[in-house]
């Protein structure tokens, strides 16, 4: 594995390992609390930077190769993150009670507009070096906040607000930094950025809305059904744990998006189809690792919970068995998703995604009435397996035969 890419996974890991390891510090309500608060930062994030994000890497790339210097990409998404940034602010201060009143907690609450600046800042600068053709650095400036965080919550950590300010501090530190590296080395390319190349940037990333809106209802919206219904705060912060180990796994799914759009790529150049074979084979081990993987984090979480004495949190490992149907499903379906993004039906991942999406809120709110936080598992499981069925048809049917056609 290429070092950026080594340094790139360590990352992630430790990320997910430091948002786990905040539960040792915060009793279930207090967690619950916390959790409901980065829902509303979340939000408030992707409406002001996650939906232009993407141009950097797709078009700072393209204008890096013509030119030299990504200014205008940078320039035009600096533009549009303006514009939402006051849109957002005034739409959160006309709903600030209603997000008060869904928090539940006016301390939390304070934290909410600390923690989406916090992302912001991290986030403006986290790709532009990629962009750049320049990995290393960028992989190395976006490790150090995180590293840093983690050291902070394992050796210094007193409180909750403490935390979240000192989260904010080291990424406002990371912004200034990456901002000074980028403007010592293109202040000499002036910006040119014509009105048909930013309304181009415009539509694209106004389609960015609909994926992240429906990645963000997939991760996060159990939620939102969570307080629609008066579920216990307690109960949220227990499910979240569970969820939170779940989604850790994540990680992996990150190292295959660095394999294999490189394996597909050195098949279509060569017209080697055991390249494919292999993968499928890969699929396989994949998700019986994995899934074994997650068996022992089950047992794994049940013992530390009581060797840390946090039983107050035990019921995180039943829901964490719960998951485990759709934790296989989410192994098998997303396994093939960087093939088919790689092909030219890539589309239908997005489309997938996003009725997922409305499939997981509508099977919440019938279930979770009934059985509460087990209803949106049983939710969640089944948006997870309408998945599985409509990209499975998808890979069999349309990519295998797209893949053939590069057989040699």
């Amino acid at each position: 594995m290429i070092p950026y890419q080594f340094i790139t996974l360590i990352t992630a890991l430790v990320a997910q390992v430091t948002a786990l390891l905040l539960v040792y510090y915060l009793d279930p309500k207090d967690y619950g609390y916390y959790s409901l608060m980065i829902v509303i930062s979340q939000v408030l994030f992707i409406f002001v930077g996650g939906w232009n994000n993407a141009l950097i890497l797709n078009f700072g790339t393209k204008e890096y190769t013509e030119k030299g210097n990504i200014n205008n990409v940078l320039f035009s998404r600096f533009i549009m993150l303006s514009f939402s940034l006051v849109l957002v602010l005034c739409l959160y201060i006309l709903f600030s009670e209603y997000l008060k009143s869904f928090i539940g907690s006016e301390r939390f609450f304070d934290l909410v507009l600390i923690c989406f600046f916090s992302e912001l800042l991290f986030n403006f600068f986290s790709n532009v070096f990629y962009a750049k053709n320049n990995n290393m650095l960028q992989s190395v400036l976006n490790a150090l906040p995180k590293f840093s965080i983690f050291i902070y919550l394992l050796c210094f950590f007193s409180d909750i607000q403490d935390f979240v300010y000192f989260i904010f501090y080291i990424n406002l530190a990371f912004f200034l930094c990456s901002g000074s590296f980028y403007i010592f080395h293109e202040i000499k390319h002036k910006v040119t950025i014509k009105s048909a190349d930013f309304k181009f940037y415009l539509q694209f990333s106004y389609f960015q809305v609909f994926s992240l809106a429906a990645a963000y209802i997939i991760n996060w919206g159990d939620n939102f059904t969570l307080s629609y219904f008066s579920m216990p705060i307690e109960d949220i912060g227990i499910y979240n744990l569970a969820y939170k180990v779940f989604l850790s796994f994540n990680v992996f799914f990150a190292l295959l998006n660095i394999m294999i759009p490189k394996i597909i790529y050195q098949y279509k150049k060569s017209g080697d189809y055991k390249l494919i074979q292999k993968i499928i084979l890969y699929r396989k081990w994949f998700v019986i690792v994995l899934s074994v993987g997650y068996i022992v984090a089950i047992y794994l979480l049940k013992y530390m919970l009581i060797y840390f004495n946090k039983i107050e949190y035990s019921g995180s490992a039943f829901y964490l068995i719960l998951l485990f149907p759709a934790f296989v499903l989410m192994l098998y379906t997303d396994f093939i998703v960087p093939i088919i993004i790689n092909s030219e039906h890539y589309k239908k991942v997005q489309l997938t995604v996003f009725i997922q999406a409305f499939v997981n809120v509508i099977f919440n709110l019938l279930f979770v009435s009934y059985y509460g936080v087990v209803g949106v598992i049983i939710g969640t499981t089944l948006a997870y397996l309408f998945k599985m069925l409509m990209l499975e048809k998808v890979f069999k049917v349309k990519v295998i035969k797209y893949l053939e056609c590069y057989v040699k």
